[in-house]
């Protein structure tokens, strides 16, 4: 019964261990495979990729105008 105990608690700590917070994801995480997880990383993708574009363009404007 303690054998069984123990497999069942390390089954849910290792089940447990693999929920993260979305904040906590990054680009790079592919292990994750459910369809709302890879929403969440495409918002994440894409809102990185927004940022970066956004950079680029302020310094390409600033070079232009200052």
């Amino acid at each position: 019964m303690r054998d069984r105990t123990l497999a069942m608690s390390a089954s849910l700590l290792l089940t447990v261990a693999h929920l993260r917070r979305p904040w906590e994801r990054t680009r790079g995480d592919h292990t994750l495979s459910s369809g709302s997880d890879r929403d969440e990383l495409a918002r994440i993708y894409r809102n990185e990729q927004n940022r970066d574009h956004r950079e680029r363009t302020y310094e390409r404007n600033r070079r232009l105008y200052l």
